[in-house]
């Protein structure tokens, strides 16, 4: 090490450490030289007298006039410098003149601890969310809004990672949204994190690789059963259609269907003789019905004059139809809707009979929905609205408009939680003023089913001893003054909070405290 800032075989060399041209650069020139008239007046004044502290040289006046000396190592440092001595040898003193010159560098001290890296013995489970953490290190280089990785060090793929939400002190909150590994563990230790960059674009499909060398030839397998050929279908086509043959089964269990030509009308005329379509007498055999023991499919068969054919749907309502039933019977009538199944409870599309006086009674049918807004036209017109009343049990009015009440001698439900534990949950079905008591476990509260968005839905908390432990509020909470109030350990706090959006963000504010 020098007694210069820099050196001058680098001030004033041609290439820099990595071989690029360099000018030099006049600031440095200016040090360097300054440095040089420094050190060589200290050298030529001080002659060769130095002492540790003020008090040191003014106990030595056996020197003469205009002798120079140096105070090096006096604890108060404005005592540090350059002397002349005044006055004859013993007699006189010594008078500061200027300060002490640059001095050699020092060795490199030991690497000092980052104030960006901290360590934790909180034990937390890997997860998305709040977390909260006491971080061993006080007042890290770290502030709101910053990300950071909390990771194991006794197994670094498990970390968690996200935006410090509070920090204050030892106390850090981060709100983690990027995680790997699980579990629950209790040595962590902070680095600042990047953002995570966008996930990048697909890579180019790689070349496709060699074929593989073909296996073995297996084993031969066992004989197969025996294949078989029936006949199925044979259809005669229209003449000149070339005639074909179809295997509507399989290889082991043929089926073949022919399409086969009708061949060519002959060129005859007149009647067909007895002798043609008889020849040896046995008409009977090829015409009489009684001969004919096949079967004819229905759908083949055409309506006659008197006797119809009928669909499968017709044939079922005919067997739905009781012997000798009369439709135009009351007692039948009756006695088919008595018998019929029961329904408690009808809904809106179900269907009432009815006949209609206006269209020659004529049969039509009435909805249930039609019927109901029919008779309740018809009542409101027998009715006058509620003029009061006194109510004997729950008044439901589901979310619907209570308006241009006048109330008077009110109570609202309390919602008592109790001592809470790690997770309480604040239901707003279940009342809007709500009473919770801290003890021995720091409480990550969550708030549910507030009324809809475009509503102003609030409830107010009764907090007994909320200050005992740290306590984790919604991330959607925001806090009156931008931050949360300081809890009372041994008493009672009155919070409100209010949303307008359903919950997609709330606001807070202390109502007071009370200790107990």
């Amino acid at each position: 090490m020098g007694l210069f800032t820099k050196l001058a075989k680098d001030i004033f060399a041609a290439f820099d450490a990595m071989g690029n041209p360099r000018k030099v650069k006049n600031e440095e020139a200016l040090t360097w030289g300054t440095e040089v008239e420094v050190i060589l007046n200290a050298a030529v004044a001080s002659g060769a007298l130095v002492y540790a502290t003020k008090a040191d040289i003014d106990a030595d006046l056996a020197h003469p006039a205009n002798v120079g000396g140096w105070v090096v190592a006096d604890t108060t440092t404005a005592n540090n410098g350059i002397y002349v001595k005044s006055g004859a040898s013993g007699s006189g003193s010594w008078t500061r003149k200027a300060n002490l010159p640059q001095g050699t560098n020092g060795e490199d001290g030991a690497p000092g601890s980052s104030d960006v890296v901290g360590t934790s013995a909180s034990s937390v489970a890997i997860g998305t969310g709040s977390k909260s953490f006491t971080v061993v290190e006080a007042d890290r280089g770290w502030g709101v809004g910053a990300r950071l990785r909390a990771s194991s060090v006794s197994a670094p793929s498990n970390w968690m990672e996200g935006v410090i939400t509070a920090y204050s002190g030892n106390a850090l909150t981060v709100l983690v949204d990027l995680v790997g590994g699980s579990g629950t563990k209790n040595d962590w230790i902070f680095n600042l994190a990047g953002v995570q960059g966008a996930k990048g674009d697909k890579g180019d499909q790689g070349d496709t690789g060699p074929q593989g060398s073909a296996g073995g030839t297996g084993a031969a397998g066992s004989d197969g059963a025996a294949a078989t050929i029936a006949i199925g279908t044979v259809t005669t086509v229209a003449a000149g259609t070339p005639a074909s043959v179809t295997n509507a089964g399989t290889s082991a269990a043929a089926v073949f269907d022919f399409e086969i030509p009708k061949g060519a009308d002959g060129d005859g005329s007149g009647d067909m003789l007895k002798a043609t379509y008889d020849p040896q007498g046995k008409n009977a055999d090829a015409f009489d019905r009684a001969n004919h023991t096949g079967t004819q499919s229905a759908d083949t068969l055409t309506d006659g004059t008197t006797n119809k054919a009928y669909t499968a749907t017709e044939k079922t309502k005919l067997a739905g139809i009781a012997s000798g039933a009369d439709v135009t019977s009351a007692t039948n009538v009756a006695s088919a809707i008595h018998g019929a199944t029961s329904k408690t409870t009808p809904v809106d599309a179900d269907e009432i009979g009815l006949i209609d006086s206006e269209a020659s009674n004529a049969l039509k049918k009435l909805t249930w929905a039609n019927l109901k807004a029919t008779l309740k036209n018809y009542f409101d017109t027998l009715y006058v609205s509620l003029a009061g009343a006194t109510m004997t049990g729950t008044l439901n009015l589901a979310d619907q408009l209570l308006q241009r009440p006048t109330i008077e001698d009110y109570a609202e439900t309390i919602n008592a939680l109790g001592t809470v534990g790690a997770s309480p949950t604040i239901d707003l079905e279940s009342g809007n003023v709500i009473t919770a008591t801290v003890a021995g476990t720091a409480p990550t509260f969550a708030f549910s089913n507030p009324s809809a968005s475009g509503k102003c839905c609030s409830f107010t908390l009764i907090l007994t001893n909320g200050g005992l432990e740290t306590i984790v509020w919604p991330a959607s909470l925001k806090w009156m003054g931008d931050a949360a109030p300081t809890l009372n350990s041994a008493g009672v706090d009155v919070l409100t909070f209010f949303t307008v959006d359903g919950g997609t963000t709330w606001y807070g504010a202390s109502a007071g405290t009370a200790t107990t």
